[in-house]
């Protein structure tokens, strides 16, 4: 028998300056909790987990011409975890008995829209985040539109995505061994093409 309770706080705030500047802020506070009763449990048979993130974004647009758009924004997250279930990496062989811990996420991120001429349109982004218990992960991204009629358009999409393992693995490996643990990462490359070929069909 079990029980989750999540609770989400969040503010968002927008001005733009200008033609060419635009500023996005925001703030979000979380709240979760869980409560596991397992039965045939010799000892401890109920478990309470809390997870409480607190978040916050800001990003800067810039489009100095129609053709262009660069967006710049940073992110930092705060969490305070208390003996989360999700991948019980707590409770294999030694068992970590300090429960309780702490960590931060720091972001940046960037992305470009670029028009060039009628037909081309190039979308370029980077991603960088740093974990307290991770080392730096970069994830960059590239489209290449390319449209000669109204009615077709290819696309041409490459990028390297890199992403850490969840908190509570992060915490175990870095508790049992003090060492971080190698982050997943993805390179893919896709090719698109839409037709369309009427008011209701592609």
């Amino acid at each position: 028998r079990f029980q989750n309770d999540q609770y989400t706080v969040a503010a968002e705030y927008k001005k733009e300056f200008s033609d060419e500047w635009k500023l996005e802020l925001g703030e979000s506070y979380s709240f979760w909790e869980f409560t596991d009763q397992r039965d045939g449990r010799s000892t401890n048979p109920t478990r309470h987990a809390r997870e409480d993130i607190l978040h916050t974004r800001a990003v800067a647009v810039w489009s100095p011409v129609e053709a262009q758009s660069l967006a710049l924004g940073v992110e930092y997250e705060y969490g305070w975890f208390f003996d989360p279930p999700q991948a019980d990496a707590l409770d294999r062989a030694p068992v970590i008995t300090e429960r309780r811990w702490e960590s931060d996420l720091l972001s940046f991120f960037a992305e470009e829209q670029l028009k060039l001429g009628q037909m081309w349109t190039v979308f370029m982004s980077a991603r960088a985040d740093k974990h307290t218990y991770s080392e730096w992960l970069i994830s960059p991204h590239g489209t290449l539109v390319f449209t000669p009629t109204k009615n077709d358009t290819f696309k041409f999409m490459g990028g390297n995505a890199a992403r850490r393992a969840g908190d509570e693995e992060l915490y175990a490996e870095h508790y049992r061994k003090g060492t971080i643990p190698d982050p997943e990462t993805l390179l893919s490359y896709e090719f698109g093409y839409d037709r369309k070929l009427g008011q209701n069909w592609h």
